[in-house]
């Protein structure tokens, strides 16, 4: 890839299942409070899309979790059952974009528990600006999501370039004119990015 190879001025990566993996947290959770993922689930679905966009906090998620089920849990397991790994395929590509001169930036959906550890992780280190869902109070499939990043970076949607492991989030980026690919493999974007 050369500099003048870029054909876009901003590329948006969504963080979990394509920068890092194993970022689920449902089934060691469920195992943790002796329940199964379904009735865990249960709990979680709702409640997980206000965090998100930062209507609620983690602990306001764990009141609720004890005042439904009558299990007290003190510790904040959405946080310590996040055991993420760097995909170091993608991490070296988004090193060889930005020594490129090319805008990277990460569009991600997700929460105080997990942004917290990320920050301190320095995954974050690896991009010019991050734009999490409970922080702008919009989260993915929202076309202002993808506006909000758009606007503030100054770029145009057909100057965009956008991944993602969600079909439902590519979908919702190309309704905006994003060049958006659905993100399976390092060498399975690449050359959708030029």
């Amino acid at each position: 890839m050369t500099h003048s190879s870029l054909h876009h001025k901003l590329y948006i990566f969504d963080m979990g299942n394509v920068i890092l993996n194993n970022v689920y947290v449902n089934l060691p959770i469920s195992r943790k409070l002796g329940i199964t993922l379904e009735v865990f689930n249960m709990f979680y679905a709702e409640p997980a899309d206000r965090m998100m966009i930062g209507k609620l906090t983690p602990e306001g998620f764990w009141d609720e979790y004890t005042h439904l089920s009558g299990t007290l849990v003190e510790e904040d397991l959405l946080k310590t059952c996040f055991q993420p790994v760097e995909n170091k395929g993608m991490t070296d590509l988004l090193y060889s974009l930005r020594s490129l001169g090319a805008r990277v930036v990460c569009g991600t959906n997700t929460y105080e528990s997990h942004y917290s550890y990320m920050e301190k992780s320095g995954v974050f280190d690896h991009f010019d600006a991050i734009y999490a869902s409970h922080i702008m109070g919009i989260a993915k499939p929202d076309v202002e999501f993808y506006q909000h990043i758009l606007n503030s970076e100054n770029v145009k949607a057909e100057d965009a370039f956008f991944t993602d492991d969600l079909e439902v989030n590519v979908t919702a980026a190309k309704s905006i004119e994003i060049h958006a690919v659905l993100f399976e493999t390092r060498d399975s974007i690449t050359s959708e990015m030029l």
